[in-house]
C-alpha cells in the first residue's frame, strides 16, 4: 500500500511541476541569451557569469567582439608591439560600460582610447560586463592583472549594485547555474524573483558592501602605484521632465541612486581620488535625454562620446595624460 500511496502523492507534484515547466518555457526566455541574439554569456565559477573569450556574438541585436581576456576590446598591448610608453587604462562596470545597444567602436572606452592617442600612445580596455556589481568587477580586475596591469582604473559601477535595472537581468541567474538555468520552472522562479526585487528596490550590493568594494579598489591600485578615477554614472533621473522609466524609487533610505552616488563621492574624497560628474557633463550639452540615453541607464552612442570626452578632459586636467612632444 505504501508504494501506491507514494505514487498518488507524487502525481499532483508531477502535474504541478509539469505545468510550471511549460509556463516557464513559454513565458520566460532562455538564460543567458538575449532575445533573438544567441548565447552571449558564459558560466563562471568565480563571478557567476562572464563574457566569452575571443568571441563574436550579438547583444541587443548589435555585433560584439571580445579579446583573449574576455573583454570587449582589442587584445591588450604587449611590449614591442606599439610605441612606448603606453598609458594603460581599465574601465570597470556593468552593461553601461560594456556598451549595451552600441557597436564595439562606439563604447566610451574605445572612444576614450582614440582621444588619448592624440596626446600619447594608450591602451584602454573595456572591463564592462552586463549585470556586474562592484565585487564582481573587482574579481575581474584581479583576474586580468597578469596580462593587463592598468595604471588608471575607471570605476563606473553603480546601477547593478544599487538596483536591478532592466529585464535583461533575468538571464544572469540562469547563467550562474548551468543546465538548471535552462529549466522552465527555474526561469519562472527567476522571473518572479526579479519582479519582486525591482518592486522592493532590492540591491545587487548593499550600500556598505558597495562602499567597501570602492575602497578596496583604491587600495588595490595604490599597492601597484596606480590611480583610480570614479565616474558618477548618469541615469534618466538626471533629465527631469523628459520621462522616467522607473518612476519614484521604492525602498528605504540607503537604497536609492543618490545614496550610492554620495557613497562614491565620499570614497573619492577620503582617498584623494579623481571624481568625474558625468550627469553634469551630459546635462551641460543641452541635448535631449533620448539622444544621450537609450533607456533608464544605458548611454546611447552620443552619450558614450560625451562620457569619453569628459573623461579625457578630466585626465588632461589632472595631469594624467602627457602631451606628445613634437
Amino acid at each position: 500500500m505504501r508504494p501506491r500511496r507514494l505514487l498518488f502523492a507524487l502525481v499532483p507534484a508531477i502535474i504541478l511541476y509539469t505545468a510550471l515547466e511549460i509556463a516557464g518555457r513559454a513565458l520566460v526566455r532562455r538564460a543567458p541569451s538575449e532575445a533573438g541574439t544567441g548565447n552571449a554569456l558564459a558560466f563562471d565559477a568565480e563571478t557567476g557569469w562572464a563574457l566569452p573569450k575571443s568571441a563574436h556574438f550579438t547583444w541587443m541585436g548589435v555585433p560584439a567582439t571580445t579579446n583573449r581576456l574576455g573583454l570587449r576590446s582589442h587584445n591588450p598591448w604587449k611590449p614591442g608591439t606599439r610605441p612606448e610608453p603606453v598609458l594603460r587604462i581599465l574601465a570597470l562596470g556593468d552593461s553601461s560600460v560594456f556598451g549595451h545597444g552600441v557597436a564595439d567602436d562606439e563604447t566610451f572606452p574605445t572612444v576614450l582610447e582614440a582621444l588619448i592617442e592624440d596626446q600619447q600612445p594608450a591602451d584602454v580596455q573595456n572591463g564592462g560586463v552586463p549585470g556586474f556589481t562592484c565585487p564582481q568587477s573587482r574579481r575581474l580586475y584581479h583576474r586580468v592583472l597578469h596580462d593587463f596591469s592598468p595604471e588608471i582604473l575607471i570605476v563606473y559601477n553603480v546601477h547593478s549594485d544599487r538596483r536591478i535595472a532592466s529585464t535583461e537581468d533575468l538571464m544572469f541567474p540562469g547563467a550562474a547555474v548551468p543546465l538548471v538555468g535552462d529549466l522552465g520552472a527555474y526561469r519562472l522562479a527567476s522571473a518572479l524573483a526579479f519582479k519582486l526585487r525591482v518592486r522592493w528596490g532590492g540591491a545587487g550590493s548593499s550600500l556598505a558592501s558597495y562602499t567597501e568594494c570602492l575602497r578596496d579598489l583604491v587600495s588595490d591600485q595604490e599597492r601597484r602605484k596606480g590611480k583610480v578615477i570614479f565616474a558618477i554614472a548618469p541615469a534618466d533621473a538626471d533629465f527631469p521632465g523628459q520621462g522616467r522609466s522607473w518612476g519614484p524609487e521604492p525602498g528605504p533610505a540607503g537604497t536609492h541612486l543618490t545614496d550610492y552616488r554620495e557613497a562614491m563621492a565620499a570614497v573619492a574624497s577620503s582617498t584623494n581620488s579623481l571624481l568625474v560628474n558625468l550627469p553634469a557633463a551630459l546635462q551641460q550639452t543641452g541635448l535631449p535625454r533620448d539622444l544621450l540615453l537609450m533607456d533608464a541607464v544605458h548611454p546611447g552612442a552620443q552619450g558614450h562620446v560625451i562620457i569619453a570626452q569628459t573623461l579625457a578632459a578630466s585626465l588632461q586636467q589632472a595631469g594624467m595624460i602627457t602631451p606628445l612632444v613634437p
